[in-house]
């Protein structure tokens, strides 16, 4: 259930943690049957060393594996569910969601920076990658949102004229000061 946690610090940091946890909980769970070498030295198949983990514990493993693979390529997509990375310079039409949508060839951008960097950077809501970053957006106001673990939160409206780069830098204060 940890590996399915919503926000990444309630997840293993890394497949190396998420495997320790499975060697773990495979070792306090013990095998179903003991087994053993043979009297020739040989292991039967399916074991590894006289080991033999059950059927549940494979297919917990492989589905533990999955999530964890499935969570690293998401948490490295800049881009909402759904839609491609938007590129900087790109020449086509961009493809957004709702409020976001980018038409032409020069959209209006906003270049995110914050202090620290790796903030997530929200507009309208939607997570569109992490600091530093140039996002292309439509022209108009927008809810942008900054925020970095550990820190305080940074929010402003900020207006995008049509053509035009926008520069937006934060230094995000940490919680309790």
């Amino acid at each position: 259930m940890k590996s399915l946690g919503k926000s990444p610090e309630a997840r293993y940091p890394d497949c190396a943690e998420l495997a320790a946890a499975i060697r773990s909980a495979v070792a306090e769970a013990g095998p179903d049957t003991p087994e053993r070498p043979g009297a020739a030295g040989k292991s039967r198949p399916g074991t590894a060393g006289g080991f033999r983990l059950p059927v549940w514990g494979q297919g917990l493993a492989v589905g533990l594996a999955a999530v964890c693979l499935l969570v690293l390529l998401l948490e490295r997509s800049t881009a909402p569910p759904g839609q491609a990375p938007v590129k900087e310079g790109a020449s086509a039409p961009q493809v957004a969601v709702g409020q976001l949508a980018v038409v032409g060839q020069h959209p209006s951008r906003l270049q995110a920076q914050s202090t620290p960097p790796g903030a997530t950077i929200r507009v309208d809501g939607v997570e569109l990658g992490v600091t530093p970053q140039t996002v292309s957006l439509a022209a108009g106001k927008h809810e942008v949102v900054l925020s970095l673990a550990g820190h305080e939160p940074w929010e402003a409206q900020v207006e995008l004229e049509k053509d035009k780069e926008t520069p937006v830098s934060a230094t995000l204060v940490p919680k309790g000061r």
